[in-house]
C-alpha cells in the first residue's frame, strides 16, 4: 500500500494546558487547532509544500 500525501491548513499553537503536571504522552505540545483544509495529492501525481499544483481539497473531491 502507497502513502497518500496530506497538506494541513491551521493555526500552529503551543498548548501550555497540557505542560507539567498534567503531560500528555506524546512527544510535543504543538497542536494545529483548528484545522481549516485539508488536502490530499492525488495517485499519479506530483506535490510540493510551496505550491498548490495539484493539491486537491479533501472537501471538494473524493479520492480515488
Amino acid at each position: 500500500m502507497g502513502k497518500l500525501l496530506l497538506r494541513v491548513t491551521g493555526l500552529l499553537l503551543f498548548d501550555t494546558g497540557h505542560l507539567p503536571p498534567h503531560s500528555l504522552k506524546r512527544d510535543t505540545n504543538w497542536e494545529i487547532h483548528p484545522v481549516l483544509k485539508l488536502e490530499f495529492c492525488p495517485k499519479g501525481k506530483t506535490c510540493r509544500a510551496n505550491s498548490d499544483e495539484n493539491w486537491l481539497d479533501l472537501d471538494n473531491e473524493p479520492p480515488d
